[in-house]
């Protein structure tokens, strides 16, 4: 199993990169770098929308573990915490700096944080420093996640089909749980597993699988696509922490995947459930961006899902 992402720049420190919120008024938690992204999404005009910014949820993280000590995450986690590799209650992120998953949990768990800054993460380490991992230790995250009271989990990971994981799974939609799944790297058709699942099978209901965009929304080209492809987010050039109090900058879907988790952060933050099946709330209210990108839709199929993703769309969509 691979976690499926590419570091582009060196990290740098975090403090001097830290510039501000998308909120004239909010936290400093994001980055000028990642305004580009932010508009394309219209995250801003979301946040407006949910002022709570995510308070009272918890997004869990299943990943390569997280730094803990980052100041990305002061006061942001959760006590329900568990290394599913080391078998103990420290998911701390393993290895160093050019093993190819280090830092990896830790960046996409900062980026919920831009997106909805009052949630809580919930970090669950399942993958190796080298991106690899195994499926029973993605679906016991799972377990673990929906037992110890995440609203979301986001998973960016992918792996071969798995009877175990697909129970897990859709244990956490019967549970009202939302799983975010990172539709994969290899720029070809299909989705990979286990996103392929968010479109049929017991966990569709509750499953969004999300490809990687550009701020135009065209495909990334790395980004897989298909029939089970559900939304886009911009997954190029974005900057989050990295171990150590820095930052890097990553692409990559499963760094795509991590804004829509932050949305539906935002909305469950403001709304609770609501009686409202919010993924499929969001999908309803993305971005049509079928002409930008006809060049690698496959005749008479979608293959890109709904579109883009469009944060204040959909949270204004549930007022």
């Amino acid at each position: 199993m691979t976690a499926g992402a590419f570091v582009t720049a060196s990290p740098s420190d975090w403090t001097a990169a830290l510039d501000a919120s998308t909120l004239s008024s909010g936290p400093n938690n994001t980055f000028r770098a990642n305004t580009p992204i932010w508009e394309t999404v219209r995250l801003s005009q979301g946040q407006q929308s949910a002022p709570q910014l995510g308070r009272g949820v918890t997004v869990a993280i299943i990943d390569s573990g997280i730094d803990l000590n980052h100041a990305a995450f002061d006061g942001r986690l959760s006590s329900a915490r568990q290394d599913f590799l080391e078998m103990d209650g420290n998911p701390q992120e393993g290895g160093r700096p050019g093993d190819m998953g280090f830092g990896h949990g830790t960046g996409v768990a900062d980026i919920v944080l831009q997106v909805a800054p009052n949630a809580v993460i919930m970090p669950l380490r399942a993958l190796a420093p080298d991106g690899t991992g195994d499926t029973r230790e993605i679906a016991a995250a799972v377990r673990f996640a929906v037992q110890h009271g995440a609203q979301i989990i986001n998973a960016s990971v992918a792996s071969e089909p798995d009877a175990d994981l697909e129970n897990a799974l859709a244990d956490a939609a019967a549970a009202g749980v939302y799983v975010v799944l990172s539709a994969g790297n290899t720029g070809t058709n299909p989705v990979l597993y286990p996103a392929r699942m968010a479109r049929s099978g017991n966990a569709a209901a509750h499953t969004l699988s999300v490809g990687s965009s550009n701020t135009d929304g065209v495909r990334s080209s790395f980004s897989s696509y298909g029939a089970d492809l559900e939304v886009l987010a911009p997954g190029e050039g974005v900057v989050t922490a990295y171990p150590g109090n820095y930052f890097a900058t990553w692409r990559g879907t499963s760094f795509a995947a991590p804004m829509v988790s932050g949305a539906l952060a935002l909305a469950l933050g403001e709304h609770g459930d609501a009686g409202i099946n919010l993924a499929t709330r969001l999908i309803d209210h993305a971005t049509n961006v079928d002409t930008v990108n006809t060049p690698s839709l496959q005749p008479g199929a979608s293959t890109l899902g709904y579109g883009q993703l469009n944060i204040a769309g959909f949270v204004d969509s549930l007022k």
